[in-house]
């Protein structure tokens, strides 16, 4: 598999917004670049969700309280566009992965709906909602690197950086998060193309909290 051999070289830290992640050809171009960034030096990608997906699930967290399966089967019908983008772009075994994985971000966004439907406006429930687009991104984005035979995984930024508890506008919160990538093996970001999620982090506590918009630079 793929890897860079540059184990000296500092490690690039590249950014994908929504607007270049638009369609399967626009994520063939991002794995394309990804690889060839790859013979030069180990690379970071962060990414935020597809085109439109941020939008689309508050739309549905909004309709929870009264509509809400109409919002769970918009959520079906989100998740099957990415399944969709995956049968074009990836080997039967890459997407028989991804119905696996996608499947428990149905649950997560199906129980986030839940609480919303009871608890109209609860934050926490809507930042892991909104959340669920850079998981999307991310692991469609690692299939099809790992379906081109480069050594490539997701990784939840909320694993490595800790907010405060304002859960739609949180702040980061810098020793702790500092803490966190510390206790990271020696080469844990040289091993592999690592794909992250942009956008968010988690609390204390471990719930998902957002950092605004185009704040992916953490």
């Amino acid at each position: 598999m793929t890897h860079t051999n540059h184990l000296a070289a500092p490690i690039a830290v590249l950014k994908f917004g929504g607007s270049v992640l638009t369609d399967a050809n626009a994520l063939r171009r991002v794995a394309s670049h990804l690889h060839f960034r790859l013979q030069q030096q180990p690379v970071i990608a962060v990414v935020s969700a597809t085109r439109g997906t941020t939008d689309t699930l508050l739309t549905l967290g909004s309709l929870a309280a009264e509509q809400t399966q109409t919002a769970v089967l918009g959520l079906q019908q989100l998740i099957q566009r990415h399944l969709d983008l995956g049968k074009q772009l990836l080997s039967d075994t890459e997407q028989h992965n991804l119905v696996g994985s996608y499947r428990q971000l149905q649950l997560l966004g199906e129980e986030s709906l839940q609480v919303l439907a009871r608890q109209p406006g609860d934050g926490h429930a809507i930042a892991a909602l909104a959340a669920l687009g850079e998981k999307l991104s991310a692991q469609l984005l690692a299939a099809l690197l790992r379906n081109a035979n480069v050594r490539s995984d997701w990784f939840a930024a909320e694993r490595l950086i800790q907010t405060d508890d304002n859960a739609l506008s949180a702040s980061v919160d810098n020793r702790a998060t500092a803490a966190k990538f510390a206790a990271l093996p020696d080469q844990f970001w040289r091993n592999s193309l690592h794909v992250v999620t942009g956008f968010c982090g988690a609390d204390e506590r471990g719930r998902t909290t957002l950092l605004g918009r185009n704040a992916s630079d953490y």
